[in-house]
């Protein structure tokens, strides 16, 4: 039997999501993990909203309770479901900061290394690689890692060249590539200047909830892709001290369409 997330759920998620308490969503969905012949969907979306309620709480030890048995759940599902347990950096950050780093990590790693020939998951995959390549001043991780993560990403980048979200995955990957390691790649600006007519298009409205294998997987929106990725450019020069390279790029975009973000703003002032 297929147990879709009904509309009730579905509200009863959003007024919760309103009401910014991840104690209370961890009881809901904790509730729903009961449901009798929940499909692999259904319980994956419960399973990912409780580790990513603990991750607002900083509560690394419920996260990985939760995330391993998320990880035991997917153990013997098709393999692509794995991408599941390594697609958000502050699920990663939270782990890591409890010192169960290991564990996200070996999660990410199995996920690529299961899923390297399968076309069908390349939007969750770029997920995976942008949460590990991404870096936060809270936590010194790895540079093993990151590299591990950089060359994932690079090779993810290859085998995407006829995505038609391939400039988006390059620009992220070069942001957080000047952001982890102070290193141009490529032309960084030049990149997020090619997305800057995205900024004029639709922003086509998201119904599906955060943490459904739909979503996490779905096409974003290019309106969506270039806001992403100029403001993540943005931020990464801000991080290296180009200044001036931020707030040109962030003006260019704010002409073309781009939303004004007061934390960009205030980190250019600053800065």
């Amino acid at each position: 039997m297929h147990i879709k997330i009904q509309k009730d759920v579905r509200n009863k998620f959003k007024s919760l999501q309103a009401e910014q308490n991840p104690d209370a969503m961890i009881e809901y969905l904790s509730s729903l993990l009961q449901t009798e012949n929940a499909d692999t969907l259904f319980t994956g979306f419960c399973y990912w909203n409780i580790s990513d309620s603990f991750a607002m709480l900083r509560n690394s030890d419920g996260l990985y309770k939760n995330h391993s048995e998320f990880a035991k759940f997917l153990s013997d599902k098709p393999s692509k479901y794995l991408l599941w347990l390594a697609c958000d950096a502050t699920q990663r950050f939270t782990l890591e900061l409890g010192g169960f780093g290991d564990f996200w990590w070996n999660c990410y790693k199995t996920a690529i290394s299961e899923n390297t020939a399968i076309k069908a998951v390349e939007p969750i995959t770029f997920e995976c690689h942008n949460a590990a390549l991404s870096v936060t001043p809270m936590l010194k991780t790895s540079t093993e890692y990151l590299q591990f993560a950089k060359n994932n990403f690079k090779a993810f980048l290859k085998s995407s060249e006829i995505s038609e979200n391939y400039i988006f995955y390059k620009t992220v990957y070069a942001a957080l590539c000047l952001k982890a390691f102070g290193q141009e790649e490529f032309d960084v600006f030049e990149l997020g200047t090619q997305l800057l007519p995205w900024l004029h298009l639709d922003n086509a409205p998201n119904d599906l909830l955060i943490g459904e294998w739909e979503r996490l997987n779905g096409q974003r929106s290019k309106y969506n892709m270039a806001t992403v990725a100029i403001n993540r450019m943005v931020n990464a020069f801000i991080d290296r001290n180009q200044t001036k390279s931020a707030k040109e790029l962030y003006d260019k975009a704010i002409h073309y369409g781009l939303s004004k973000n007061s934390y960009i703003e205030k980190r250019m002032q600053t800065g």
